[in-house]
């Protein structure tokens, strides 16, 4: 039940007097494309600043496709490898966050390494707050704390300090889901973009913000992780893993949970890279992640668990334990194979 059926139902439906626009110090970009949408961001940010008080804790099952796919000369995609990974996950306000591993199975071609030696974490545990854990983790990410200035974080769109950094076009009503109980959510859709002069060092986001017109809560992200490195845009775009450099692509969906918050529902991050260990051909790395029976407010929880603080702890249980695990969602491969590269 995480799927939010974008396509089924839908409506347009403009929201008018957000296209009129402000005026400007000439050389200086405006922040926003018009005075209603600077309300409406403001808004939201004051929303989404902090996690709801009445959501203390949420427990989900998630399961994974880690794969790699090679592109030939006509850019068509060739499979490589595929792993599957199937994982219960909880978050605990303000910022624990415990993930264990309980199954695991792969299919490939040739020779192969494990893409979870060289990721300590593929799930982001909340789109709240002032920063954002965005796409994967280093494997020396898992278990230590994530501090707020560290450089694996985002900028969040939303942040208090976000005119320093975006700036926001947008604001139509471009899609109008129907929930379950039968409310019909207005999405507004906000083009977030990097400024040209931004100082220090950052990771940002750039692409496109889909937010609940009626409660502030952010829906749906989706676009590139641009990193800045002394005011200027690199190359490595947010791909911090060793061996592994070039464009970084997120997709984060929500999903709303008692009818009051909006959880996960299903991720993606991808790197169109070069890989030094397959010689430097062009290559796809897609990591897929689908959330299941999440349950708002449940805290209950059998395995190890974090230390207060901001940390991810990541465990494993018995590779007997993880090859004997039967109680998957999907069939291996059947979400790599409903993505593919030029979508982004």
């Amino acid at each position: 039940g995480a799927g939010l059926g974008w396509a089924e139902r839908c409506a347009i439906a403009p929201v008018a007097g957000i296209r009129s626009c402000t005026a400007q110090a000439p050389g200086v970009p405006p922040a926003y494309s018009s005075d209603p949408l600077r309300t409406f961001i403001a808004n939201a940010a004051r929303v989404n600043l902090a996690i709801p008080d009445e959501l203390r804790a949420y427990r989900a099952r998630v399961e994974t496709e880690m794969s790699i796919a090679l592109l030939d000369s006509g850019a068509r995609e060739r499979t490589a490898q595929i792993e599957q990974i199937a994982s219960d996950v909880r978050f605990r306000t303000p910022d624990r966050y415990d993930q264990r591993v309980s199954g695991y199975r792969n299919q490939s071609v040739g020779p192969t390494f494990s893409l979870m030696s060289i990721f300590g974490g593929w799930t982001t545990p909340t789109l709240y707050g002032n920063h954002l854990q965005l796409g994967v983790t280093g494997a020396r990410s898992s278990n230590r704390a994530i501090n707020p200035s560290s450089a694996g974080l985002a900028v969040h769109p939303l942040a208090a300090n976000r005119d320093s950094y975006y700036t926001f076009e947008g604001g139509d009503t471009v899609v109008t889901l129907v929930s379950p109980t039968g409310r019909r959510i207005p999405l507004a859709r906000i083009r977030v973009t990097p400024r040209a002069n931004v100082s220090g060092d950052a990771i940002l986001f750039f692409g496109d913000v889909y937010l609940d017109a009626d409660r502030m809560q952010i829906v749906r992200m989706r676009g590139r992780i641009v990193e800045v490195s002394d005011g200027k845009v690199t190359l490595r775009s947010g791909s911090r893993l060793p061996g592994v450099s070039g464009a970084s692509f997120v997709e984060l969906v929500n999903v709303e949970v008692n009818g009051a918050y909006w959880l996960p529902a299903f991720q993606r991050t991808e790197f169109q890279a070069q890989i030094s260990l397959f010689g430097g051909f062009r290559s796809i790395v897609r990591v897929v992640s689908r959330f299941y029976d999440v349950r708002a407010n449940d805290s209950t929880w059998s395995g190890p668990a974090a230390a207060p603080g901001s940390q991810h702890n990541l465990t494993f249980a018995s590779n007997s334990a993880q090859s004997s695990f039967r109680d998957w969602q999907a069939p291996i491969g059947s979400m790599s194979t409903d993505a593919y590269y030029a979508e982004f």
